[in-house]
């Protein structure tokens, strides 16, 4: 009996190491120490006690040791069972039938006892957003699919990846994509029945198929210059560059918004419907409510195009003020916006990840805060055949223009990633000027790398260009009065000390008359303690500020504030 019992327990505590599991003790407990508890090793002298509580008690007093054995039976695989079950009738004396019985009853009473012991698994796998995503050398985006189960026709998402592989979406968030293991975030919104990237297509790229960067180039710009008559020859150019972007901006800290603005008719909203056809998972947003604009935004990473943007400058718009808050958190990464959802006690602080492209179309502009978050496009009224042409879904090969986009995403990614980072050749600007350019101007060098001789100075040139239009365009009318009203006070000094009177009466010599009779005193002294200048005590009533000369100036240069002969 003792060699068999001993026979026994080793084979049964190989078997429980083999399946990561510890046996329990006689009473009931897990043999596990905190000294084994990382290997799962059973302690010898466990399996000593275990084989003297089973091989030296009488059958009739054996239940508690049966009941602490058959919990730890409970715990193996069906495979471990079945090889152990031979090596535990004999020295038990019991028959198949009440081996199974009793395993089956140990295996319900561990099913409704265990505790669910959750896997902390934060940082171990990469988090990716399935709709359209990289990392290292991974790249993968969402398509909807149709498929056929009886007469029924549903669409099914499935992942396209750079590995050319084409995979079911998983109903859980873990995956397996090419050959590491990520985590997915929230399963895209399938929007219409339609892929925008057709399944021939998808087959021909799984096949190898990969596009020319300098094709793609051409293929997109030749539609931008056949519908659209632009000021500025190369704004073809640019908008080109940026809609490829469109396919590429969760590669970048920031991605630039476009900023269409000209009188009606001017073509704005045509440029937006082009934009739409090629651009990434690309949706106007004339008849989309806030609570699905947020959510779209997030599981699409989709492009979003906003038509009459005067709009946004409705105050009591409800809508409007969810625009504002999707436009000024969207152009940058890891800036979520924030919205309170829901009635009564049930109201909630949602947070939504909104960084995407965005292309908007106004009459009188933007303003400034969201204007400098843009590359802005000034659109006029064409007097050629462009004014004619209308843009049609079955006008263009858009389909392939897309499959062609699609495809230069899953293969040149590494790539532009390579020039974002590493390249100072398209380092040209600085500030938020650098920030918004420089996705573009990575994008350039890369498809010039593959021949496109002189596409970099272009694009150079044309950020150049517009940073300097813009120039000072950072502050009001009124902020760059009060720059030069400081630096006109402390000319001649080192240090001046000012009240904020005197500064609004020398605004005068800056702004127009009807516009310096709006500016108050209070307005001043606010403004100066937003440009860090510090009040100082006074005995008397009333405010003074330190203007130290060398500041004004600096403040003029920071912000691109021309200072006019008579005070310079």
């Amino acid at each position: 009996m003792p060699n068999n019992g001993t026979e026994f327990m080793n084979v049964l505590s190989i078997a429980a190491q083999r399946a990561g599991v510890a046996l329990p003790k006689p009473n009931g407990r897990h043999a596990q120490s905190p000294a084994s508890a990382n290997t799962r090793e059973l302690p010898s002298s466990d399996i000593d006690e275990r084989l003297q509580a089973v091989a030296q008690l009488p059958k009739e007093e054996r239940g508690e040791q049966l009941r602490a054995l058959f919990d730890a039976l409970a715990q193996l695989d069906e495979f471990h069972t079945t090889a152990l079950r031979p090596k535990i009738l004999e020295p038990l004396g019991m028959g198949k039938r009440e081996f199974e019985k009793l395993l089956k009853v140990a295996r319900a009473d561990a099913a409704a006892t265990s505790e669910t012991r959750n896997e902390i698994i934060e940082g171990k796998y990469p988090v990716l957003t399935p709709a359209l995503d990289f990392y290292e050398d991974i790249a993968l985006v969402m398509i909807p699919l149709a498929e056929q189960s009886g007469t029924e026709v549903t669409h099914r998402p499935y992942l396209i990846t750079s590995s050319r592989e084409i995979l079911p979406a998983p109903e859980g968030q873990l995956a397996t994509i090419g050959h590491r293991q990520v985590v997915l975030r929230e399963m895209p919104t399938v929007l219409g029945s339609v892929s925008r990237w057709s399944y021939l297509h998808i087959q021909e790229f799984l096949k190898g198929y990969t596009p020319d960067a300098i094709e793609v180039l051409h293929r997109v710009e030749s539609l931008y210059t056949k519908y659209i008559d632009f000021e500025k020859p190369d704004t073809a150019t640019v908008l080109t560059l940026w809609t490829i972007g469109t396919y590429f901006y969760p590669l970048f800290e920031a991605y630039p918004y476009v900023a269409l603005q000209g009188t009606k008719g001017s073509g704005k909203s045509k440029t937006i419907g082009l934009t739409e056809k090629l651009a990434f998972n690309a949706r106007v947003s004339s008849s989309l409510s806030a609570a699905s604009l947020f959510r779209i935004v997030q599981a699409t990473r989709g492009t979003l195009g906003i038509d009459e943007g005067e709009r946004l400058a409705y105050r009591n718009d409800p809508v409007a003020g969810d625009l504002r808050l999707l436009l000024n958190s969207g152009y940058k990464r890891g800036s979520p916006a924030l919205r309170v959802e829901g009635d009564g006690e049930r109201r909630e602080v949602k947070e939504f990840q909104v960084y995407a492209p965005k292309m908007l179309a106004s009459i009188a502009g933007l303003e400034e805060v969201l204007g400098s978050r843009c590359i802005a496009v000034t659109m006029l009224r064409t007097m050629d055949e462009r004014g004619n042409l209308a843009i049609s879904e079955r006008a263009e090969e858009w389909a392939s223009v897309r499959h062609d986009l699609y495809s230069l995403a899953l293969t040149a990614f590494p790539k532009i990633r390579a020039i974002y980072e590493n390249d100072p050749s398209i380092l040209v600007l600085t500030n938020r000027d650098n920030e918004l350019w420089l996705p573009l101007l990575a994008i350039a060098k890369m498809i010039e790398d593959a021949g496109e001789v002189g596409l970099l100075e272009v694009v150079q040139d044309y950020a150049t260009s517009a940073a300097k239009e813009s120039e000072g365009s950072s502050l009001s009318d009124r902020e760059q009065a009060l720059v030069l009203a400081l630096i006109h006070l402390s000319r001649d000094k080192a240090t001046v000390q000012v009240t904020p009177k005197q500064v609004r009466d020398a605004m005068g010599n800056f702004l127009e008359a009807a516009e310096h009779l709006d500016v108050k005193p209070n307005w001043v002294g606010h403004a100066l303690k937003r440009f860090g200048f510090i009040r100082q005590a006074r005995k008397t009533k009333g405010s003074v500020y330190q203007v130290i000369a060398s500041a004004a100036l600096d403040l003029a240069m920071r912000y691109g504030v021309n200072i006019p002969e008579i005070i310079s």
